[in-house]
């Protein structure tokens, strides 16, 4: 089990030496700056600062540094430490001295990569979402993706999403083909990932999956299990399983959710 505390705070660490490093070079005291770890998503850090004309002389105040603790977690540790801490830094120096740079433009990047960072804008990690599906989408230039359930709903819901030209470009629609690789931050394997499956048309028939037996000396959270994996296998997602096993099982439909919602991260995480 990754040890989240520990990496957190070599990150604390990675930054008071940046932090040294930036007042070094351009003469600025960033030693105050919070350091929060509440990021979600696919974005891996954010600098943040407020800024008033009545406050502070209108200069930045209020120096906040925000990392993603879905990356933490995961593979994407190594991208934060190394790139990101100094890619969000040089965004606080930007801040207290404009005059060095803004948002992404050459002077920042130069004072990015002063600092240790690689210049880049954005990063190309694989993020496993910490909390509920993580999923990996296709898009129309054949690029792959990982996205959250929230990204997943709207995709579903009709709405076209583009990625960004560093990440292969292309959009995402709900024709677009996917797969489900991870389930509350920990990876799972479909029968083949390299090869997304197409969503099927929703089904809404009680006739549109057999009903599925008990099994003598099978427990019945076995047979759910095996059952979720194969519906994922196909793209279904957990909302469809929770409406249909109820009708597969012949139980109540709030039973078969009830199921669902207690076997997915097994069913995800373990064969049996």
């Amino acid at each position: 089990m990754t040890d989240f505390v520990a990496r957190r705070k070599a990150i604390e660490i990675r930054c008071d030496e940046v932090f040294r490093k930036a007042e070094a070079l351009y003469g600025v005291d960033l030693s105050k700056t919070a350091i929060l770890f509440n990021l979600r998503g696919r974005v891996a850090g954010m600098a943040c600062c407020s800024r008033h004309r009545l406050i502070n002389g209108g200069k930045a105040y209020d120096l906040r540094l925000r990392f993603n603790t879905d990356m933490i977690v995961g593979d994407g540790y190594e991208h934060i430490i190394n790139d990101c801490v100094p890619h969000e830094i040089a965004h606080l120096v930007c801040y207290a001295k404009p005059e060095l740079g803004d948002n992404h433009n050459r002077g920042w990047q130069r004072v990015c990569v002063a600092l240790g960072g690689n210049g880049q804008r954005c990063h190309t990690e694989k993020v496993l979402m910490a909390k509920g599906n993580t999923y990996r989408y296709v898009t129309s230039t054949g690029a792959e993706i990982q996205l959250g359930d929230r990204h997943h709903a709207k995709i579903q819901a009709g709405v076209v999403l583009h990625a960004h030209r560093k990440l292969g470009g292309g959009s995402i629609t709900r024709q677009s083909q996917y797969v489900i690789v991870g389930v509350n931050g920990r990876p799972i394997a479909p029968a083949d990932v390299t090869a997304p499956v197409m969503k099927p048309s929703p089904v809404t028939t009680a006739t549109a999956q057999p009903e599925i037996k008990p099994q003598a000396g099978v427990a019945r959270t076995v047979l759910v299990r095996a059952w979720i994996r194969s519906m994922v296998s196909q793209g279904h997602s957990k909302n469809y399983c929770e409406d249909m096993c109820g009708r597969v099982f012949g139980m109540a439909k709030a039973q078969g959710k009830s199921y669902v919602m207690t076997q997915w991260v097994r069913a995800m995480t373990a064969q049996d």
